[in-house]
């Protein structure tokens, strides 16, 4: 979660998931490319899924299962195929199929706390990046 009173990330502490989760910032998140090319903003991701950023036009014509490639801040990039299981006013929950490796969801937290630092902070709530 990006504070911004403070202007600063949160490294959280405690979860009730069973994987880890960035939060981005408004000012920088990666991107999600569907195989028919279509661009999505990615609000938050983890391990087993991902919640992404739609115009509430567009939420008739997002297919519920479809494969994906994300362009993740650290220059990596994940192909990744699921199904819709929540859509929300302008953000989509896609639960993946098959998952995002660890290690790379380790390697962008890396990332934004090389690239956030000064700017992050522990939280007692929740356990992981926040940025």
């Amino acid at each position: 979660m990006f504070d911004n009173t403070a202007n600063r990330c949160v490294v959280t502490s405690t979860q009730r998931r069973r994987h880890f989760r960035i939060t981005y910032p408004e000012s920088s998140r990666p991107w999600l490319i569907t195989h028919s090319k279509r661009r999505f903003r990615i609000h938050d991701i983890s391990e087993e899924g991902i919640r992404f950023l739609y115009r509430s036009a567009d939420s008739q014509t997002i297919p519920l299962v479809f494969g994906a490639k994300v362009m993740l801040l650290c220059g990596e990039e994940v192909s990744v195929s699921g199904k819709i299981i929540r859509m929300e006013p302008d953000l989509a929950v896609l639960q993946l199929e098959v998952g995002i490796p660890y290690k790379v969801i380790h390697n962008e937290e890396l990332y934004l706390i090389r690239r956030f630092k000064g700017k992050v902070r522990e939280s007692r709530r929740r356990r992981g990046f926040r940025c």
